[in-house]
């Protein structure tokens, strides 16, 4: 009897999972280039992207060409990059998500960008969840470090959508010399803590029952 009542608990909670909504989360490594995956990234109820991503039909076979919601961090935004103007302009998407941080802030980066408080579409990210992470993971005094954009998207993500299934890609550690694969940044240019980061993301994965696909 035990056994079976084990059995249905069990049951009912994959049932529960598998029905639960998906969404897939795609960093900026190259490593997302290894499968051809985007047909497969399709199906998910959700598909986020950071900063500069590119989903020409060059690289549609691998990541897919539907954006759901758009990570833009603050440096894009008040360097007014015209990467990024072009895309507000010709993306199609529903939110985009534009980060707050100790330097960033909203009230900052709308001197910088004034017509984002008139786009329906922007969200300003949660300020606080910043200062929780940047508190307890990387230098609860200062601004540097701080943890990238992909990992305060997967921590944001994670929080705001609770009902979710997550599953990431593309979220190499900068294990590799070439970080993004879209452009040439190099790791020499990264400027975050590596170590942080890796723990920070484990952190994220063991907490959230992320999933790599």
């Amino acid at each position: 009897l035990l056994f079976f009542i084990l059995y249905l608990f069990f049951k009912k909670r994959e049932n529960y999972e598998n029905k639960k909504k998906k969404i897939i989360i795609i960093g900026n490594g190259p490593s997302v280039l290894d499968k051809k995956l985007g047909h497969h990234i399709e199906k998910f109820d959700k598909i986020v992207r950071f900063n500069t991503f590119k989903i020409n039909n060059k690289y549609a076979p691998f990541i897919g060409k539907r954006t759901d919601y758009w990570f833009v961090n603050g440096k894009n935004i008040r360097q007014k990059n015209p990467i990024i103007i072009k895309m507000m302009k010709n993306l199609k998407y529903e939110k985009i998500f534009i980060e707050q941080n100790r330097f960033d802030t909203k009230k900052r980066l709308l001197n910088y960008f004034p017509e984002l408080e008139y786009n329906s579409k922007v969200t300003f990210c949660d300020i606080n969840l910043f200062n929780k992470i940047q508190n307890k993971f990387f230098n609860s005094k200062s601004m540097n470090p701080h943890p990238s954009l992909g990992l305060q998207g997967i921590n944001y993500i994670a929080n705001k959508y609770p009902n979710y299934q997550i599953y990431i890609i593309g979220f190499d550690n900068f294990n590799t010399d070439k970080i993004h694969y879209m452009d040439n940044t190099n790791i020499n240019d990264v400027k975050h803590d590596l170590i942080k980061e890796r723990k920070f993301l484990k952190y994220l994965i063991k907490k959230y029952n992320i999933k790599n696909l």
